[in-house]
């Protein structure tokens, strides 16, 4: 078994497509995970997806349709990065 660094892993996978991926780190891993119900202990790099991913998908905000004016289009398509920023606590 392998074991990852999730906050480099997941850091890695928002940068590449944040439109699907949300860095998860210690600066925003107590709130996120309290936002979605998650054990912080529970959440692994093998359970981010279904843990973190498959809710987002879930969400009502994710499920609206898609904007047409060009630099909502930018910001809807990082959509799920963006949560990085939402649930950061310094």
């Amino acid at each position: 078994m392998k074991i990852y660094n999730i906050g480099t892993a997941t850091r890695l996978l928002a940068m590449k497509r944040p439109d699907v991926f949300v860095c998860l780190d210690s600066k925003n891993k107590p709130a996120l995970c309290g936002a979605f119900g998650i054990k912080q202990s529970s959440l692994t790099y093998e359970s981010y997806w279904e843990d973190i991913i498959l809710q987002v998908y879930k969400a009502e905000w994710w499920l609206n349709p898609k904007p047409q004016n060009n630099r909502e289009k930018q910001v809807s398509n990082s959509r799920a990065a963006f949560l990085d920023s939402l649930y950061y606590e310094k």
